[in-house]
């Protein structure tokens, strides 16, 4: 869980001042998206980003990350799979209509996926003065686990798997052959 406090201060001004230890971003630019789409896309490529998906248009080294609310860009950074996962933070944070637009270049263009979102965590913690820790949180959950008496599951008949799901309500059972 991250807990995120948050001022917005001096957005378009703001200049970075990374720490020591910090690997900053060559360049960097954070602006109020002004394209009226409602809806967030892109995220950082690496060297070892996968191939394929929604970032393959996007330079190696690069950060671009268009028409994102601050939650957005912060899940992104942190690799949050819910803005649940965000608490104490400003309403504005979480449900904000200000919109950002990011193009980051890395000073090293072979730079991992790692190093481009902890430079893209620098750089939403400078330009939005965020300040952050993390909590552990116990949850609810399920377990799945092996009966007393060992798995009671049976090896497929003569290659076909079948599956029921509420996936495909039309027709419930799927059989599936392999090629």
């Amino acid at each position: 869980v991250l807990v995120i406090a948050a001022a917005l201060c001096c957005l378009a001004g703001a200049k970075s001042t990374p720490g020591a230890s910090r690997l900053p971003f060559e360049a960097a630019s954070v602006r109020p998206d002004t394209s009226g789409y409602n809806g967030v896309s892109g995220g950082c490529r690496g060297t070892d980003t996968k191939p394929g998906g929604e970032n393959r248009d996007i330079p190696l080294g690069r950060c671009v990350i268009t028409g994102g609310r601050l939650s957005h860009l912060i899940g992104i950074a942190w690799q949050l799979n819910s803005m649940a996962m965000l608490h104490n933070s400003p309403d504005w944070v979480i449900g904000g209509d200000e919109r950002f637009d990011i193009q980051a270049k890395a000073e090293n263009p072979r730079a991992t996926e790692a190093q481009l979102l902890q430079m893209l965590q620098h750089l939403l913690e400078d330009r939005f003065q965020l300040k952050w820790h993390r909590e552990e949180q116990e949850e609810h959950g399920f377990a799945l686990v092996i009966a007393k008496d060992g798995p009671k599951l049976e090896e497929s008949k003569e290659g076909k798997v079948t599956s029921l799901g509420p996936f495909n309500k039309g027709n419930p059972t799927v059989t599936i052959s392999p090629h």
